[in-house]
């Protein structure tokens, strides 16, 4: 019989799984991790004259069965160029990948294959020799460079690419905009690079090619679209420098010509990204109109800090520049907090932008994260006793919160006492002095999160554009905020919250908070930041605002003791000369002028 065998009779439920999934799932053929099937039984599962996806990953494919599987997407009778083959991690030699882009370029009219992903084959392999290298890269630039035979997306992650292959890269897209007529123009590119050894070199090779593209006459007429739709440079080991050279491309143009750029766990730091800050701001005051200059920006992973975040704000979190930024895991603390808070406060004052993203989540903003200490590290039992007497002392004051509450509903209000008691809130007073004072100071607060909202909160009621602001409401305006694993406790979830109210009350904005993963927070806290309860996130807002209000007055008394010291000081002469230097009041007559003298003090 046709299907005596195991194996036949397995290939023929696998062909028919996949007739299955392709009339059901929008025509995904999925061939991946499939490592005992040939080219030929893998061809018979593509058809010929439909639009398909199709996923040959792990599969163990050597390079002729990626060529025939090119083949195949390419001389498909489809119409629309809406095919795509991912080939990940497969047996793609260098030379075989010059045979596949190759196959590409031979294509007479527009390429049938919308999408190439040879992510995780070592492509510029050192073994198989210099030339062949050299022929790849001269390969790259020729696809790049002719818009109508290259796949508008073209994935090649962790495929060993270096400088080398990058200004190949940049030559080819510098060629696609200046020595080209084709429709193809039309098309922004996705390219993604990640996890390639692109270095500062590669990465200033493709920011020369789009500065040249940016300030080139003659592409500035072709172009007609987003130079790209996607750059992914992320993982690819770019420094400050390399960050400079893209600021110089990002400088260079007055329009969008990257509309999503990821520059996620790189090497940068808070001198690269004011770099990128200073060019982005300088090429928005250019540009005509309101138009983003990036759509999106992930800095993610890299060594920003409380310096880097103040750039972002000041520059582009304020602005219309850059709508959704990404800053996860940036080791951003208070001081940087304060300065997103402050900036998200302009956003909320300005008309020119309707909706901002701010992806936060990760930065140790609470004060509940864990620190490392000599003897055990954060699992020790020193550490594990903070940690619960923090959370506890969290819980004890929402407690309180909310008893006082239900006291005051019924009548019964309770008066802070004198004497002993200021003690603590006098310390706590201290503690947040400067967040009241109007100078920001929120390092020594430590907790992210209320530098966050005193930031955007601070004399919000009487700021004279408010009103403004709010009649704008129904435009719709809104503020997307993630603080995924931020580390906060009950005091920063009520601040979170007066910052919502605030936003919504007086300016007319909506936020949006992604705070999953605080595990100290309430499921009903939770749901309360989500916008599910209002009742109690007003409730948590008022919890914020009596503890502020107990701070001032703390601060209040604590000033006025201070000012009762100095002047009972004034009748102390010894205090006005050690202010004012010295009084003609004789001293006592007893001196101690010499060491002698205090070795003689117990027989007088």
């Amino acid at each position: 019989m046709m299907f005596s065998s195991p194996r036949r009779r397995s290939i023929f439920r696998l062909l028919i799984s996949i007739v299955a999934i392709d009339v059901t799932i929008c025509r995904l053929i999925d061939l991946s991790f499939r490592h005992n099937i040939g080219a030929d039984i893998l061809l018979r599962a593509i058809p010929n004259d439909e639009e398909v996806t199709v996923d040959v990953s792990s599969s163990a494919l050597r390079d002729e069965s990626v060529l025939k599987i090119v083949e195949k997407l390419l001389l498909s009778s489809s119409n629309a160029a809406n095919n795509s083959l991912i080939a990940q991690s497969n047996q793609l030699s260098t030379k075989g990948a010059i045979q596949v882009l190759q196959c590409l370029l031979k294509t007479q009219n527009t390429t049938n294959l919308r999408c190439l992903d040879l992510s995780w084959n070592h492509l510029d392999s050192e073994e198989s020799g210099a030339h062949t290298r050299e022929k790849l890269y001269d390969t790259f630039e020729q696809l790049l460079g002719n818009a109508t035979t290259c796949p508008a997306s073209l994935r090649l992650d962790r495929c060993g690419l270096g400088p080398a292959a990058m200004r190949a890269i940049g030559i080819g897209i510098i060629h696609r905009y200046t020595h080209n007529d084709q429709q193809g123009h039309k098309r922004p590119l996705t390219l993604s690079l990640c996890g390639n050894p692109v270095g500062d070199a590669g990465a200033a090779a493709l920011a020369a090619a789009v500065r040249f593209v940016a300030t080139s006459e003659d592409a500035v007429e072709k172009l007609q679209c987003p130079l790209f739709d996607v750059l992914d440079l992320s993982a690819c080991g770019i420094g400050d420098a390399g960050a400079e050279a893209i600021a110089l491309a990002l400088e260079s143009a007055d329009y969008c010509m990257i509309q999503h750029l990821d520059l996620s766990n790189n090497e940068l730091t808070e001198r690269g990204v004011e770099a990128i800050c200073r060019g982005l701001a300088a090429a928005g005051k250019r540009r005509d109109g309101f138009n983003p200059l990036l759509l999106s920006l992930d800095l993610s992973n890299n060594k920003i800090g409380d310096a880097g975040a103040k750039a972002i704000g000041e520059c582009l979190v304020g602005s219309d520049i850059v709508p959704t930024i990404i800053l996860r895991s940036c080791n951003i603390q208070a001081d940087g907090a304060s300065a997103l808070g402050a900036a998200l406060r302009t956003f909320a004052l300005s008309a020119s932008s309707s909706e901002l993203s701010l992806d936060l989540s990760g930065n140790p903003f609470g004060i509940l994260r864990g620190k490392t200490k000599q003897g055990g590290g954060k699992y020790s039992v020193g550490h594990l006793k903070s940690k619960a007497s923090a959370t506890a002392a969290s819980y004890m004051n929402q407690g309180f919160s909310f008893i006082k509450k239900g006291l005051k509903d019924v009548g019964v209000e309770i008066i802070p006492s004198s004497g002993e008691s200021d003690d603590e809130e006098e310390e706590l007073g201290r503690a947040e002095s400067t967040l009241l004072d109007g100078d920001i100071d929120p390092s020594r607060a430590k907790c992210g999160g209320k530098a966050l909202s005193t930031a955007f909160t601070s004399s919000a009621s009487s700021d004279k554009r408010t009103r403004d602001v709010v009649s704008m409401s129904s435009a719709g305006r809104s503020i997307r905020l993630g603080l995924r694993h931020c580390f906060f406790d009950h005091a920063a979830a009520d601040a979170l919250a007066d910052m919502i109210l605030t936003g919504k009350d007086e300016f007319g904005v909506t936020f949006e908070l992604d705070i999953d993963m605080n595990d100290v927070l309430e499921e009903q806290m939770v749901s309360a930041l989500h916008g599910d309860d209002d009742d109690y996130l007003r409730e948590m807002a008022e919890s914020h605002a009596d503890k502020m209000s107990y701070i001032k007055e703390a601060q209040k008394r604590a000033r006025a003791a201070t000012q009762n010291d100095l002047d009972s000081g004034f009748n102390d002469p010894w205090a006005d000369s050690a202010v004012y230097g010295e009084v003609d009041e004789e001293p006592d007559e007893q001196e101690w002028d010499s060491d002698a003298d205090y070795e003689n003090e117990d027989e007088i």
